[in-house]
């Protein structure tokens, strides 16, 4: 074989050499591209990620309940003047939000509309819990020696507050005519109504002593 000849080949096979390095350094390239892509595509649409040991994220957790409080949401759409929508307030207003934050059939019950027959039995519940009498009615000479929920209608009668201490009534059906008296050296109690056009007059007792 002569000089031309091997040089030809020389040059063939180190043409074929080259081509072969190409496509290795272009084998490399696309591994490295791969796991990028796959970790884009691996999340499901509407699916929240999840940690490494397999807890739901922050995010995804914390919207579980309203970042306005589920007594706002349930004052803001409980039928308007209504029972559930008095007590929801005022136990927001007394901070009671955290006790029922994480109550995953309360939430249920609230996006169902079963302010009846479920919401409003677990406020009464609530109010329980926290030291309030639940009451289905009173009359006259009633006495109150503690927060109360008085669910009955009240008629012309007189109530008597016991304690010296501030205390809170709360009024869930029409009241008329009614007078609550406290001790001459005791607090004015705290009073809530649902219809605002009853009569409900506290006064002072002008005796140092009115209770036997």
């Amino acid at each position: 074989m002569g000089l031309a000849g091997q040089r030809g080949r020389s040059r063939k096979g180190a043409g074929l050499a080259w081509l072969l390095a190409l496509a290795f350094l272009t084998s490399c390239s696309m591994f490295r591209a791969a796991p990028q892509d796959s970790k884009a595509d691996s999340k499901p649409d509407g699916k929240a990620e999840s940690t490494q040991d397999g807890k739901p994220d922050s995010k995804a957790e914390s919207k579980e309940t309203p970042p306005e409080g589920t007594l706002k949401v349930i004052a803001t759409v409980a039928p308007g003047n209504s029972a559930t929508q008095l007590l929801a307030r005022i136990a927001d207003d007394l901070g009671w939000e955290s006790q029922v934050a994480q109550d995953a059939p309360l939430r249920k019950a609230v996006e169902k509309g079963d302010f009846d027959r479920n919401v409003l039995p677990f406020l009464l519940a609530l109010y329980y819990r926290n030291g309030f009498s639940v009451l289905p009615r009173v009359g006259e000479g009633h006495q109150f020696a503690r927060d109360s929920i008085v669910r009955g209608v009240v008629g012309t009668s007189r109530l008597l507050v016991t304690t010296r201490d501030p205390l809170k009534l709360i009024f869930l059906d029409a009241v008329d005519n009614v007078q609550v008296v406290y001790p001459q050296d005791g607090q004015s109690p705290q009073i809530f109504t649902l219809n605002g056009k009853g009569v409900i007059a506290v006064r002072r007792s002008q005796l140092e002593q009115y209770l036997q």
